[in-house]
């Protein structure tokens, strides 16, 4: 069928020869019915209805029978013939009464318009391959055949010929090229054998013509050649200048890479000096940010504590403004507590005088009246309860003041105390407000100058 290589060492003939290994390994591509070989046969059958337009067909060497299918699908009236039993059993279940098992060299049945033999005589032992051509000419007067003339590696390839060999067997029999028919579309060596009885002057004449033909064109070819050798020569030339461009700008071209890659290398530097510049200034910006905040947070904080500081120097000047007068009334009172126990002394001086008087005149007076005491019993008695309740009205009176002095004293004694911790109060508010305007002076100082530091400036 197609040329292949087969991986057997001596020739095969015979029936045998194709069997399911053959189909498979040895025709190019699996040989079955598939879409690939469906559409290889269908355009072989559009061209020959369409060039040929023959009634009647026989595919000699038909194998699976796919051209028999697809010429019949195109109102062919086409018939095959193949020996190998295997591809006779695997044809299309409709084409089957189409398709018979023989050999092409056995008699054909009938007339055919048309026999097709492609790529089968090559198969065949010589004699075969004369007697097979033998029985095609007897049955018809158009042979579209193709026989490869070069593939010797598949082993069943034993009778591999040129064209001009089968075209001398057929014109043994009176066949003889249609040279005005190209039947390449089969394959590039295939070829259309017709029964002529034209005599012999007119095969010279139509020979001649295609030889002239084919002369023209290989003389244009030649033509053609020697042009394109010489254009060719002109490219070569041109492409080595080429080259030497090339060459040379490559070498420009290195150089000016080497100068911009140190140029690059210097400008990356330089970018990565600049940003590690921007990454310091950003830190500095972002320190100095920082101190700044960190500047209004005291200010703020130096605010409230000034005002705290203000509103506690108004509160302490209320207090001591309260203080003072609280001295003055305590004083006041001191010295009205003077006056009064100077008062009380007196008078305790005078009752104990009048006491000690009162007594020796009761004494006096109780040896005056002793001897005389029943007489005077009555009157001694109202007198001298008199004098008692006089006595002790007196010394009630007494000691009313003298539990009065000792309040007063208490209450003294407390108001000296609050006095002492106004004092004590007073100073520590002294010593907290001059604590605090060191403290803030100092944080300040220290504040201004971490931020003169970050800019640059002179602490």
């Amino acid at each position: 069928m197609d040329e292949t290589v087969s991986g057997a060492a001596e020739p095969v003939q015979g029936a045998s020869a194709f069997d399911s290994y053959y189909f498979a390994n040895c025709c190019g591509r699996p040989y079955r019915r598939d879409a690939h070989w469906l559409g290889f046969f269908g355009a072989i059958a559009d061209r020959i209805a369409a060039d040929i337009q023959p009634r009647r067909v026989l595919d000699a060497g038909c194998a699976l029978g796919i051209l028999v299918e697809t010429l019949r699908a195109r109102s062919i009236d086409a018939v095959g013939v193949d020996i190998s039993e295997y591809a006779i059993e695997h044809v299309f279940s409709s084409m089957r009464p189409y398709c018979r098992l023989g050999s092409i060299t056995d008699e054909f049945e009938g007339r055919y318009d048309l026999i097709v033999s492609i790529e089968v005589l090559e198969h065949l032992p010589a004699v075969d391959g004369e007697r097979a051509i033998a029985n095609i000419c007897r049955h018809t007067d158009d042979v579209l055949f193709s026989s490869s003339p070069s593939d010797h590696r598949e082993p069943s390839h034993v009778n591999v010929q040129p064209v001009d060999y089968w075209a001398e067997q057929f014109a043994r029999h009176g066949f003889h090229r249609d040279v005005d028919f190209d039947a390449s579309f089969l394959t590039p060596w295939a070829v259309r054998f017709r029964r002529r009885a034209d005599p012999v002057p007119r095969l010279v004449r139509d020979y001649e013509r295609r030889y002239v033909t084919l002369a023209d064109a290989s003389l244009g070819a030649r033509a053609f050649a020697v042009e394109v050798q010489r254009d060719l020569a002109l490219a070569q030339q041109r492409i080595a200048a080429l080259e030497k461009e090339r060459d040379t700008l490559r070498q420009t071209i290195e150089f000016e890479h080497a100068a911009s890659a140190a140029q690059a290398l210097q400008m990356e530097q330089t970018l990565r000096h600049l940003s590690d510049l921007a990454v310091a200034l950003d830190n500095q910006r972002k320190a100095l940010l920082d101190s700044r905040l960190a500047m209004d947070i005291e200010r703020n904080a130096a605010t409230a504590a000034r005002q705290s500081l203000e509103r506690e120097q108004v509160t302490v000047a209320r207090e001591r403004e309260g203080l003072a007068l609280e001295r003055a009334a305590v004083a006041a009172e001191q010295a009205a507590f003077a006056a009064e126990r100077e008062t009380i002394d007196r008078e305790r001086l005078a009752l104990d005088v009048e006491r000690d008087a009162l007594d020796r005149q009761g004494a006096a007076l109780a040896r005056a009246i002793g001897h005389d005491r029943e007489v005077f019993e009555v009157d001694e008695g109202r007198a001298f309860v008199a004098l008692r309740s006089s006595i002790e009205e007196t010394h009630a009176h007494l000691t009313r003041k003298v539990l009065a002095l000792d309040a007063a004293e208490q209450e003294m004694g407390e108001l000296r105390g609050r006095v002492v911790q106004l004092d004590h109060d007073l100073r520590h508010s002294r010593e907290t407000v001059a604590h605090m305007e060191r403290s803030i002076f100092w944080r300040m100082r220290r504040y201004w100058a971490a931020a003169s530091r970050a800019i640059g400036r002179p602490t």
